[in-house]
């Protein structure tokens, strides 16, 4: 088993970043979602996610439905959420 602990990991690994997550090997990615379900799954598609929003979103997360469900191991119901999430947000934040 790969120790993931903070010792363990390079400094670079420490901050949770497209670049990061792209430097990491799916074998690490892993070792820190093992206690998720599908952890091996969902390493993979922080890989392939994290090089999709470089490529093809400027390093930035989709603003719409169809861009976030364009990600691997997005559905409808998780976007609709993150969007929802995200209207909330904002109307708080006209509220302060």
């Amino acid at each position: 088993m790969l120790c993931v602990c903070c010792v363990c990991l390079p400094s670079r690994l420490l901050g949770l970043t497209i670049g990061t997550i792209l430097d990491s090997s799916e074998e690490t990615l892993s070792a820190l979602l093992v206690g998720v379900g599908f952890y091996r799954r969902k390493a993979g598609y922080l890989l392939q996610t994290a090089a999709i929003l470089r490529d093809r979103f400027g390093d930035d997360i989709p603003s719409d439905v169809p861009g976030l469900v364009s990600l691997p191991g997005v559905g409808m119901k998780m976007a609709t959420i993150c969007m929802e999430v995200g209207k909330i947000r904002r109307r708080l934040q006209d509220c302060a």
